[in-house]
C-alpha cells in the first residue's frame, strides 16, 4: 500500500488526523489535474472543481476498497467533475453581504 492508500484507510477506521493529511497531500495533486485537463475552465472554476472533487471524496471515501490503488479511484472522480463543468456548465452565484 502507498502512502495515499495507507491514509485514506487509516481516514476510513476514524483517524481524523490521517484524513487531514490525506487531504492535504491530494489536493495540490488534484488541483494540477483539474487545471491541465479542464484547460479554458478559468482558475475560479478549476478551484470550485476542486472543492467538488473533495466534497464527492469525501461523501464516497467508503467506495474505496483496502488494498486497491487510490490514485486511479482519484483521477476518476476528478475526470467525472471536470467533464461535468465543461458540459454542463459551472456557473457561480455571487451573494451580496447582508442580503440574509
Amino acid at each position: 500500500m502507498d502512502d495515499w492508500a495507507t491514509m485514506l484507510a487509516q481516514a476510513n477506521a476514524g483517524d481524523g488526523r490521517a484524513y487531514a493529511a490525506f487531504l492535504r497531500t491530494i489536493t495540490p495533486v488534484l488541483r494540477g489535474v483539474i487545471r491541465a485537463k479542464g484547460g479554458g475552465l478559468g482558475e475560479a472554476v478549476c478551484e470550485d472543481v476542486l472543492q467538488e472533487v473533495l466534497l464527492a471524496v469525501h461523501l464516497k471515501r467508503h467506495t474505496w476498497q483496502v488494498g486497491a490503488p487510490v490514485r486511479p479511484w482519484l483521477y476518476a472522480i476528478t475526470r467525472y467533475k471536470v467533464v461535468d463543468a465543461k458540459v454542463l456548465g459551472f456557473s457561480l452565484i455571487y451573494l451580496q453581504r447582508g442580503i440574509f
